[in-house]
């Protein structure tokens, strides 16, 4: 005897409840458990065309495979519902055809449980350079996952792929690129600044992802420095393409500290240079950013206001060692302190890393006395003048203090062309 309501039983392997697609006659159509039921509208189920795995509707890339989607209702997702109509017709079979569909759910619940060895990399697609850390946003409680150099079955274009916690640092990345690097408004401070590019990525798709996880995809952006650094005999740069670098990303921090942002954790783990784009150096990883002077009023210097040592510790200025909010002085010192390193290798507190204070305690020391600095760091070397000007112009900046952005590109370019280059040469990486 059937309940009231004359709901309907169903064969096993059949999911007469599962969704509804609209279209002819092939179209897949679920069985009304009632009348109400019958009114819902359809909703659409899209699947990555290259590895099966179930995508929202909005979305523009495969969060599995990283692979381009293609827009609108495409015939891939036609061919889908139409192997779905037949599977639901086929009865036990639908359950063989769903374990296949529901494998790329399984490959991201895998990466995003238990942390372990990535699986190695198909012919197909290339994802040597997926790794996981300990989320800034969320220290202790979670897991950032990066996945760069993730190739698109379509187009055959190479992108780096940003994932965290919906509530995580990526956040603030995303409202830094909403905000302050509108594509418009980076080609109009170029053609004023007459820069033929900007040290800055461009972020090409975000969103979110099951509701819990944030994404942010870019071009890639090739090697860090820091890879570069580490193949080097003596791990350090020649003058010539320390100073290329140098005056790339002094016009990015101007770019950014004019749009009311500080980077906030410039190193040479955030700076990345390409083979296929010699002359182009960018500077990433803006999750520390922050908005120093909101409706074009300054931050207050107030010491112990955020916690402490945040970013790279061996590069990050002193004001962030005291948890006070970072300015455009902790760039611009924090850029100082990278190149040091590149040009000879390490700095005077480089074997220290390890204890957070005597590292603070160096930088406090060195602070007012630049010309230590540059002695215990170049050694016997005499430092070019180039070094001095800049050193001596970042430790003595105050902390509302706009830095004379003007006056050190001027010094690094008479260097440069006293090095024999232009400024925007090509930076041969087979040199760096």
């Amino acid at each position: 005897m059937e309940p009231a309501g004359n709901s309907r039983r169903c064969r096993p392997g059949t999911r007469l409840a599962r969704a509804q697609y609209p279209g002819g006659a092939d179209d897949a159509r679920a069985a009304p458990a009632s009348e109400g039921a019958a009114n819902r509208p359809a909703r659409v189920i899209r699947f990555c065309p290259e590895c099966r795995g179930r995508v929202q509707p909005s979305f523009h890339f495969c969060p599995y495979c990283g692979g381009s989607l293609p827009a609108g209702d495409a015939p891939e997702d036609r061919g889908s519902r139409e192997e779905l109509a037949e599977a639901a017709a086929d009865g036990p079979g639908l359950k063989k055809r769903e374990a296949h569909l529901c494998q790329g759910d399984q490959r991201k619940k895998a990466k995003c449980s238990t942390p372990g060895p990535s699986p190695p990399p198909s012919p197909s697609k290339s994802l040597e350079s997926f790794k996981e850390q300990t989320s800034p946003g969320l220290p202790g409680k979670g897991k950032a996952m990066s996945v760069s150099d993730s190739e698109t079955a379509l187009s055959k274009q190479r992108f780096s792929l940003k994932l965290d916690f919906k509530n995580g640092r990526l956040f603030h990345e995303q409202n830094f690129f909403q905000r302050a690097v509108k594509p418009k408004e980076v080609e109009k401070w170029k053609k004023s600044h007459f820069l033929p590019f900007l040290a800055i990525p461009t972020c090409i798709s975000f969103g979110l992802h099951l509701g819990d996880y944030r994404f942010m995809v870019f071009p890639d952006l090739g090697r860090s420095l820091q890879a570069v650094l580490d193949e080097r005999p003596g791990h350090v740069l020649s003058e010539k393409t320390a100073f290329h670098i140098l005056l790339r990303l002094v016009d990015a921090l101007e770019f950014i500290h004019d749009n009311e942002y500080v980077h906030g954790n410039v190193s040479t783990e955030n700076i990345f240079v390409h083979p296929d784009t010699p002359s182009q150096v960018t500077l990433a990883g803006y999750s520390c950013v922050f908005r120093y002077c909101p409706g074009n009023k300054h931050v207050a210097y107030v010491e112990r206001k955020r916690t402490p040592h945040q970013g790279t510790l061996e590069f990050i200025s002193l004001d962030l060692h005291k948890g006070i909010d970072p300015s455009r002085r902790s760039d611009m010192q924090a850029l100082g302190y990278c190149l040091l390193k590149w040009l000879y290798g390490a700095l005077p507190w480089t074997s220290q890393l390890s204890d957070t204070l005597a590292v603070m305690r160096n930088k406090e020391r060195f602070m007012n006395n630049v010309a230590e600095l540059m002695r215990q760091s170049c050694g016997q070397r005499k430092p070019p003048e180039a070094l001095k000007t800049y050193l001596n112009a970042a430790m003595a900046l105050q902390y509302e203090e706009k830095p004379n952005y003007g006056m050190l590109e001027t010094v690094l370019m008479a260097a440069l062309k006293e090095l024999r280059v232009e400024p925007y040469d090509s930076i041969s990486l087979l040199t760096v």
